[in-house]
């Protein structure tokens, strides 16, 4: 009794100290996440203007010059500076929800379109049934976008894309590089190579989750496949 007495007496001290050494450890990693949130916000702000003044000047080129390829490639990048806008936004703060409903197959047709454009290397192969789901258009929009933009950007040379839609399903299937750790794709800031800053896949999940849907990944033997798997519409 007198042991355990003593061990209690000098565990609580040990205890104490060791709780608050932890949160000494830990203050520069909460220092250092604030500060990247600061930062997002700051590049959000300062994107806004410019992004918006590109794509109003971009449609009134296009009234004058129509069927101008130059035109439509600065229009398809400047979407890439959107869509990063856009993701960065849903890092910060979480989107209000509404539903609705709409068709999914649509939505893949516009960014597969946006996409082959820029890459015209990548064969695409399309598999697309009409799906209509009823949950929130731009979270969905957001992670379609984010999927496709993957397959796209992080493919090989002369590489492939299958995008399938069946039953409740939108399934991404395509080449790709050898991945170091697949089981890290979903972390924030994770990146394999030198392009992207690692959100795209974890905006991915995280809206996944805020809609209620699941989804999936794999890599195996050079090709990436990613599964969404949405309730359909009532």
């Amino acid at each position: 009794k007198q042991i355990l007495f003593y061990f209690f007496i000098f565990s609580i001290p040990a205890l104490l100290m060791s709780f608050f050494f932890a949160i000494f450890s830990l203050y520069p990693v909460r220092k250092g996440i604030f500060m990247i949130n600061e930062f997002i916000k700051d590049i959000i702000h300062d994107l806004n203007t410019p992004v918006s003044t590109i794509l109003i000047n971009l449609k009134l080129l296009k009234l004058k010059e129509k069927d101008n390829e130059e035109i439509e490639r600065i229009e398809y990048a400047a979407k890439q500076l959107t869509d990063t806008y856009e993701n960065l936004k849903l890092l910060i703060k979480e989107a209000e929800k509404s539903k609705k409903e709409f068709d999914i197959s649509q939505l893949l047709k516009e960014e597969i379109k946006n996409y082959s454009f820029l890459f015209p290397d990548i064969k695409v192969k399309l598999e697309i049934q009409p799906l209509k789901i009823k949950t929130d258009e731009t979270a969905v929009r957001r992670i379609l976008s984010n999927l496709i933009s993957n397959a796209f950007k992080h493919n090989i040379p002369k590489g492939w894309i299958v995008v399938k839609v069946k039953d409740n399903q939108v399934i991404i299937e395509n080449s790709s590089r050898p991945l170091k750790n697949p089981d890290k794709v979903f972390d924030r800031y994770y990146k394999e190579g030198q392009r992207g800053i690692g959100i795209g896949l974890s905006i991915v999940k995280k809206l996944c989750k805020e809609i209620g849907c699941k989804v999936f990944f794999e890599h195996k033997n050079g090709k990436t496949t990613v599964k969404v798997i949405f309730d359909k519409a009532p």
